[in-house]
């Protein structure tokens, strides 16, 4: 550890695209399927003042990769089966779309959104 380097230095997330494997492509379902779906929301938030086009894939990839048609976001930290994981991406969508004034982001999103919020009340 350099004298010279803060801790904030020293756990950077990477940012590149080449990089960042939660970027991967739709195919690498194997990879996706052993991944936590917060940390898409949690890294969506930390991106989002620097790389504001990472944190949109990200909240994009957190519903194509893994919502399913009723809903259900995939959960592995759940002990409980079938709970979904909670909607803590609303703030980051929030914070996006105030940040970068894309509405269009926000029409094209909102769906996915009703849908996770209608599998809550029901389930």
């Amino acid at each position: 550890r350099s004298y010279s380097v803060t801790g904030v230095q020293t756990c950077a997330l990477p940012i590149s695209a080449n990089e960042f494997d939660f970027l991967g492509n739709r195919t690498e379902k194997a990879n996706i399927a052993q991944r936590n779906p917060l940390d898409y929301v949690l890294l969506a938030e930390d991106l989002l003042w620097y790389r504001p086009d990472l944190s949109k894939t990200l909240l994009t990839r957190l519903f194509t990769h893994y919502m399913d048609d009723t809903g259900y976001i995939y959960n592995p930290a759940s002990n409980q089966k079938g709970a979904s994981i909670p909607p803590l991406w609303s703030f980051p969508i929030l914070e996006y779309v105030k940040f970068t004034g894309d509405y269009r982001f926000l029409e094209q999103i909102y769906p996915f959104c009703k849908k996770n919020l209608e599998w809550w009340e029901k389930n």
